[in-house]
């Protein structure tokens, strides 16, 4: 198959790049950009032809649809409306819990194609992939789309790049590989309510941000501690005034994010960030760590019963104030550190299913999904 991906805008694809098999995704990226990444090159090692086309710049890449067998568009659809698909069979690979930023319900560009649903009706959409249950139900809620238009496929993990089947697990070692906006602050003030004597803590913080401001080589130079400040300036004052061992580690390579995770013994994850799936709770899995998580989003499929959940609505089904639903938490945490027995299975049947989850299982449905797609638009076109 010849296989174009179009996505948003993004600070780390260029504007256009034709994969190779070693092709990798210059500096890091979100999971979107990397999940989109790493099932490129592993469609190219099937014998794909795969290229990336990124509405990063001004003017867009230049594209000719026919071209290709199948386009597929991640991300935010009205990046791709610039474009005509010229009966090329198109299908949306949704990473988020809106398929377009700050245009619902508007009308998008002046040839009047409007939003999802009428996108999707008007049949220039034929599938569209979701990452999991809840992320199909929201869409199908909001957007009164059928069931049978959507199709779930979740992430998957390539094989890891080094060997770390050696390395322990540090006791009490938490790490943070996420979005800073994910909750951090909450897991922060979590970890500061155990009492340091009893239980000290090692909290590492990764990510794609700069350790300092001018640090160029990070590939989001300006996502510093001090760009964060003005957003939430509460997240420094918890990092310089916590009892525990606060460590900042910036952008580092994939290698050591693996040795992050293999010594990591819990992933403390009490986000408010709706998540469609959540990759570092997968990866956390595989590393065989032990989870706490709020109850958002995807989390309960992503995580379920192989973890604990903490939810974020009390007994009456009324969101928890804040204060208490950190109180919980820090409850929770610490019934599990005291009783570290109580966390094997968790961990043993969370690395049983994030083994299964691997990007080998995912292309193959991928493959399957895009070929069908493929064959329906060549029988229609016949029949045409």
């Amino acid at each position: 198959m010849r296989i174009a991906y179009w996505t948003g805008y993004s600070p780390v694809f260029d504007p256009h790049t034709t994969v190779t098999e070693d092709w990798e995704l210059p500096g890091g990226g979100w999971g979107s950009e990397r999940s989109l990444a790493q099932m490129a090159v592993e469609l190219v090692k099937r014998g794909h032809h795969v290229e990336i086309f990124c509405w990063r710049t001004s003017p867009l890449p230049v594209f000719n649809a026919t071209d290709f067998d199948v386009i597929v568009v991640q991300r935010y659809l009205h990046f791709w409306l610039y474009e005509e698909s010229q009966g090329v069979p198109v299908v949306f690979w949704q990473h988020d819990v809106r398929p377009l930023t700050g245009y619902e319900n508007t009308l998008l560009w002046q040839d009047g194609r409007q939003t999802y649903a009428n996108f999707v009706q008007a049949g220039l959409c034929t599938k569209s992939v979701m990452l999991t249950p809840s992320h199909t139900y929201g869409m199908m809620q909001h957007y009164n789309i059928p069931h049978n238009h959507f199709v779930e496929i979740g992430h998957g993990l390539p094989p890891p790049k080094s060997d770390t089947s050696g390395i322990e697990k540090v006791k009490n070692r938490m790490v943070w590989i996420s979005g800073w906006n994910r909750g951090i602050c909450t897991a922060l003030e979590v970890i500061n309510k155990i009492d340091p004597e009893k239980h000290k803590i090692e909290f590492h913080i990764y990510g794609h941000q700069a350790q300092h401001e001018g640090d160029e080589n990070a590939p989001y130079p300006g996502r510093t501690l001090q760009f964060f400040d003005w957003r939430n300036p509460s997240l420094r004052q918890l990092i310089e005034e916590s009892p525990h061992d606060i460590q900042l580690f910036g952008y580092v390579s994939d290698e050591e994010i693996e040795k992050a995770w293999a010594e990591c013994d819990i992933l403390l994850y009490p986000t408010d960030f709706v998540e469609t799936y959540c990759i570092c709770a997968l990866e956390a899995q595989r590393a065989g760590c032990f989870i706490i998580a709020s109850d958002l989003g995807s989390l309960p499929h992503t995580i379920g019963d192989r973890g604990v959940l903490v939810p974020k609505r009390g007994a009456e089904g009324v969101d928890m104030e804040h204060n208490d639903y950190i109180r919980v938490v820090a409850q929770t945490l610490s019934t599990y550190m005291d009783n570290p027995e109580l966390t094997i299975p968790y961990r043993e049947a969370g690395k049983a299913w994030a083994d299964e989850q691997t990007l080998e299982n995912k292309a193959d449905e991928w493959i399957a999904l895009l070929e069908s797609v493929i064959k329906t638009n060549e029988e229609k076109k016949s029949r045409d």
